[in-house]
């Protein structure tokens, strides 16, 4: 095909989905991105001496075995991963001779096929060197060019084909921008090798897991893939905002994705039926090899004047899991009563907008930034208990200690079950989440606990988030700092979840998820891990909510993703254009817009000739 021929057929493929889009909505903005987990490539080290016997008559080969079997066995049906190996005379290593090119990817990276995978583990046997420069750079070429990633390193011994000396390599791949985290474990290894592994790990924002006896291997290879895959990843319905109120997109209640850059602002019109609350929080993502720095981020309520009807802003210090940090995203929410909103001259018209500030000096000028929409319908009986907005007391849940990895955002968050005692591992500069599910009348308590061991300065902060990510009184948010010691900050609190509490100020009246993030900080740049505790203290009893008013097209309660019923086209583009569920795939669209373009090419074409040819 002619260079011609492709441009045409671009063309047509281009005017078709803006023929498409004109008859029947956007496709583009009306699929959802997804939250899906870092993709992994595992990399296993089958040298020689991964056969040498541990004391249970197994080898070191054995245990690894078993622990990467452990491994697939648990881990998510969404999760993205692959299978590297080398010094192994298994499938794909080529001759079987011991040399440092014997570097082979089992299994690309992609969904796991179980079975598949556990058959390539069962074939290898060690044998080589240990070229972990290399595989490096091979397993970085075998990953996606886009978004997060991360590879996972489990070797026994320091890297014997340098060059490539493996800490110089990923240096090389930290500074090429490359958003890839090396996580790094060491199964009985002595100092040097240690060293080595820890030099990797900390030049590119991963993790270095000891694992002195295959028991520990076993347990710690399913948590750090798991913290492998930690990592801001946006969901939402992608918009484009608009930088002139009158010209927003028009949005409804859900989770959004946008860009916004430095200085910028941008507007979203919004329809907010009579007497009804908003709820709106704009989260900026900081990129992860971003530096950072001083960051604000401002939401309005503006009507259709151009008043600001609500403002609110959060000023936070911001910064990647690669440099010294404060927080991973900055969140800023408010909520507004339009009952009450006697200011603004607006008749269910509204625009959102979000505006970002900072960090003076950055790497990228664009960061992604996620909208959650949220409407509340009036109350028309009772309203439910009466305003208590005292913090319930903490109490130490006891029990057990319970194993957790935290995740990269709100999307990710992992579920505690209540009350209880959690356990995580948290490097310097990264941030970690979780939530906990509240109801009419119940409350949150957190207690947080680290053990710093170099002597370099760390700071832990810890904060609670409610469904509308918005965040309560002071009592809220805790910090503490360490030192070569353990500590634990104050408990921080939200009171029982009561509608009545808005009336009052900021304290908790909207049921849901609670979040959350526990993030370090630190002065240094050096590789340092903390173990974190969480006492969570979940109480209060269930109450009787709000009586809502019934609205037609809209749940008794809050409304989250956009009405029941509506604009029923709109409604049509949102099912069809989600392939994963029941919808037309987007070659469809492609081929509904491209033949409504051919025909109105074909109609021009023969008005054309009329007019030519009488």
């Amino acid at each position: 095909m002619s260079w011609s021929w492709r441009r045409f057929w671009a063309v047509v493929a281009t005017g078709g989905l803006l023929a498409g889009a004109t008859s029947f909505g956007s496709v583009a903005t009306a699929q959802e991105q997804v939250e899906k987990p870092a993709p992994v490539m595992v990399t296993v080290d089958a040298s020689g001496s991964m056969a040498d016997a541990l004391g249970d008559g197994r080898t070191k080969m054995d245990a690894a075995k078993g622990a990467l079997n452990t491994l697939v066995d648990g881990v998510e049906p969404d999760t993205q991963m692959g299978l590297q190996v080398y010094g192994s005379r298994g499938a794909g290593s080529g001759s079987g001779k011991p040399d440092c090119d014997a570097i082979s990817t089992e299994v690309p990276v992609g969904p796991v096929d179980a079975e598949d995978l556990k058959s390539k583990v069962d074939g290898l046997q060690p044998a080589g060197e240990t070229p972990i420069g290399d595989s490096l750079r091979e397993a970085a070429d075998e990953l996606p060019d886009e978004g997060p990633r991360a590879i996972v390193l489990i070797s026994d011994g320091i890297d014997t084909c340098a060059p490539p000396d493996p800490c110089e390599v990923s240096k090389e791949l930290a500074e090429s921008g490359v958003d890839l985290a090396v996580h790094t474990v060491g199964f009985q290894i002595d100092d040097e090798a240690r060293e080595q592994l820890s030099c990797i790990a900390e030049s590119t924002g991963g993790s270095y897991t000891d694992a002195p006896d295959a028991k520990s291997l076993d347990e710690q290879l399913p948590r750090v893939v798991e913290r492998a895959q930690r990592s801001y990843e946006v969901k939402g319905t992608p918009i484009t905002g608009t930088e002139e109120f009158p010209s927003a997109p028009a949005i409804e209640a859900g989770q959004y994705v946008d860009t916004i850059d430095s200085g910028q602002i941008k507007y979203y019109k919004v329809r907010i039926p009579k007497d009804f609350t908003v709820h709106f929080a704009a989260t900026a993502v900081l990129p992860r090899d971003e530096e950072g720095g001083w960051v604000e981020v401002t939401t309005q309520l503006v009507d259709p004047q151009g008043k600001v009807c609500e403002e609110q802003d959060e000023d936070v210090h911001i910064a990647s899991a690669l440099r010294k940090s404060s927080a991973a995203h900055a969140t800023s929410a408010f909520s507004v009563d339009t009952r009450e909103d006697s200011d603004c001259n607006a008749d269910e018209e509204y625009y959102l907008s979000v505006e970002r500030d900072g960090p003076s000096e950055a790497k990228y000028w664009t960061w992604q930034t996620e909208l959650l929409v949220t409407l509340e319908p009036p109350v028309s009986g009772s309203t439910g208990p009466a305003e208590n907005t005292a913090e319930v007391p903490f109490g130490n849940p006891g029990g057990a200690e319970q194993a957790v990895t935290g995740g990269g955002s709100f999307n990710d968050a992992v579920e505690l079950d209540g009350s209880g005692i959690y356990a995580d591992t948290l490097l310097v500069n990264e941030m970690a989440t979780y939530k906990v599910k509240l109801d009419w009348g119940e409350s949150l308590a957190v207690q947080t606990h680290a053990r710093n061991d170099p002597k370099d300065w760390a700071e832990v902060t810890y904060d609670i988030y409610d469904p509308v990510r918005q965040q309560g009184s002071r009592n809220w948010n805790e910090d503490f700092n360490l030192y070569n010691e353990a500590d634990s900050g104050d408990p921080i609190a939200t009171s029982r979840v009561l509608y009545n509490n808005r009336e009052e100020g900021k304290q908790a009246s909207v049921p849901g998820w609670y979040y959350i993030t526990v993030h370090v900080g630190s002065s240094t740049d050096e590789y340092t891990e903390l173990p974190i505790r969480l006492f969570v203290s979940k109480g209060g009893e269930k109450v009787a909510g709000p009586e809502y008013v019934s609205t037609d097209g809209y749940p008794q309660g809050l409304v989250t993703g956009g009405s029941d019923e509506g604009d029923e086209r709109e409604q049509a583009v949102r099912q069809a254009a989600t392939e994963d569920e029941v919808g037309m795939p987007l070659w469809g669209w492609l081929a509904i817009g491209g033949g409504a373009l051919l025909c109105g090419g074909a109609a021009t074409f023969v008005a054309l000739r009329r007019n030519t040819h009488p």
